[in-house]
């Protein structure tokens, strides 16, 4: 029998093995993968993505701090009658304080059509 033809059934034979292991849940890699690479918002957080604020209304109390993250591929504001941020681009984060009771509407100076609110107990 020719080398070559010998080495190609030694090779499918490997396979066949090596997939039949793998099936039978025999193979566990080192580092299982994470199901996501979201992770969960944290409190008094804000997203902006696909041209919304999500939430788009936000109870919070005096004190709190409130967080926007731009996870949109294009540039944002918030903008209120209490704050404005700067542009913000994907990725980047703006925070703000609130210190005192209220109701708190903002949009997003670039996309008047976005809209949010922060009510303030």
């Amino acid at each position: 029998m020719n080398n070559k033809i010998l080495l190609g059934i030694v090779a499918v034979v490997v396979l066949i093995g090596a997939g039949y292991y793998m099936s039978k849940g025999a193979y566990k890699p080192a580092v299982q993968p994470t199901p996501s690479t979201q992770t969960a918002a944290a409190p008094n957080t804000v997203t902006v993505n696909n041209f919304a604020f999500d939430p788009p209304a936000l109870t919070v109390k005096v004190g709190d701090t409130v967080t926007w993250v731009n996870q949109d591929s294009v540039g944002h504001t918030i903008k209120g009658d209490a704050f404005n941020s700067p542009l913000l681009q994907q990725g980047e984060k703006f925070t703000f304080t609130f210190a005192s009771k209220g109701t708190f509407n903002y949009i997003c100076s670039v996309h008047p059509s976005m809209k949010g609110t922060i009510t303030v107990e």
